[in-house]
């Protein structure tokens, strides 16, 4: 530990290299016989650049966390360009290893395939089983941001309002993933690769993973980590900016199964509030799939969507608002705007009108947000199915 001059060693077979062993050297490559890498064995190894392996190598936790300039990993096939799956690693050996994109000397991100296969076909089980619960390893950040771009320049067109985009891109991780219950605390769950590369994740996975996608369509959107003070239980949401109005989106409880919600799509603060898990938040930002306290402006979300004159109520006064507007007679805000897609089709037209006006003859005895939820919400039309 910490012999940064130490360049090379020679190890048996049939070894333990307990943890922090070989910490902070100057190792530049090592091969590993028949032994076992305990946590933390080769962490910081900054000159460490290359890793041979045979197939009986067991690998602990964080073996390999934090080598910087470590480029490749080479590995036996069992045939030509395929890999075995019956090593004895951990999904998360080689964290904060951000320069790691090759196997066997070869890239296996190759962007012009389509999802779900954005990397060497012939790698993708050793991939998704040794690297799927890992955390700003290069060659997982490529397969994210490469999806990511997949999404958004198949999905996302120029001219779509940022509700719209919202909207949509919410939608497409409901129909990706499942919330997984059997597996709730499981790491593979706890990071963003989870949405893009398994079937299945928690609350932590949907919001890093729609964070993501947002950031990705040019969209202000952050990662909300809160505590229910009843209980103690965590939770993980996100916190999106449309047309300069800041609102809550739930998506994790949004997913519906068969078909998404929007129970919790666009709420304030005051809104969100009400719902036990979401009484307390910090507004983070995730940097190398790790939360890290945004530090920037107020983020507030205060404004109600549907109150076009900002006073915090739905009434007569919004309705005629966009009565008059539709009529060109008023001119509205970019952020009142934002509020007035109501039916969520990306656009403001007499539909949104009508949504008032039901309300407004309703005698109001609920709140807008609980009529849009049991009226409108549950008979929103399917988003088309290109999108």
């Amino acid at each position: 530990m910490n012999c940064t001059a130490l360049e090379k060693v020679d190890i048996v077979s049939d070894s333990t290299i307990d943890i922090y062993a070989f910490t902070n050297t100057g190792l530049t490559s090592i091969d590993l016989n028949d032994v076992t890498v305990k946590q933390a064995a080769f962490t910081k190894c900054s000159k460490l650049k290359t890793i041979n392996f045979n197939e009986n190598v067991v690998l602990e936790y964080n073996s390999f966390l934090n080598c910087q300039n470590l480029v490749s990993i080479n590995v036996p096939e069992v045939r030509a360009n395929v890999l075995s799956t019956n090593y004895n690693w951990t999904s998360n050996a080689f964290n904060d290893c951000p320069n790691l994109i090759q196997i066997n000397g070869k890239a296996i991100i190759h962007p012009f395939l389509q999802p779900p296969m954005f990397y060497n076909r012939s790698y993708d089980k050793f991939f998704k089983k040794y690297f799927n619960a890992c955390q700003n390893v290069g060659f997982v950040t490529q397969y994210e941001d490469d999806y990511c771009d997949y999404i958004v320049e198949t999905k996302i067109t120029p001219d779509m309002t940022d509700l719209m985009k919202a909207r949509i891109l919410h939608d497409w991780i409901i129909n990706k993933v499942t919330y997984d219950s059997d597996e709730k605390s499981a790491r593979k769950n706890h990071v963003t690769s989870s949405v893009f590369m398994n079937d299945s994740t928690v609350c932590d996975g949907y919001a890093r993973g729609y964070a993501r996608l947002m950031n990705a369509a040019g969209m202000e959107a952050y990662y909300l980590n809160g505590t229910d003070f009843m209980d103690g239980v965590t939770h993980a949401w996100n916190l999106v900016n449309i047309n300069g109005n800041y609102f809550h989106v739930d998506v994790c409880w949004d997913d519906g199964g068969n078909k998404p919600r929007y129970s919790y799509f666009l709420l304030t603060d005051s809104e969100v509030k009400q719902y036990g898990a979401h009484a307390s938040w910090n507004v983070e930002v995730i940097i190398n799939d790790r939360p890290v306290s945004y530090t920037g402006g107020s983020t507030d979300a205060v404004n109600l969507i549907g109150d076009l004159n900002g006073d915090g109520n739905i009434e007569w006064t919004d309705l005629d608002l966009i009565k008059k507007w539709l009529k060109g007679k008023v001119s509205l805000t970019n952020e009142q705007l934002g509020r007035a897609d109501l039916n969520l089709d990306g656009n403001i037209t007499a539909a949104d009108e009508d949504i008032i006006q039901q309300y407004y003859e309703s005698n109001m005895d609920q709140t807008f947000r609980q009529f849009l939820k049991s009226t409108i919400f549950p008979n929103l039309a399917p988003l088309p199915s290109w999108l």
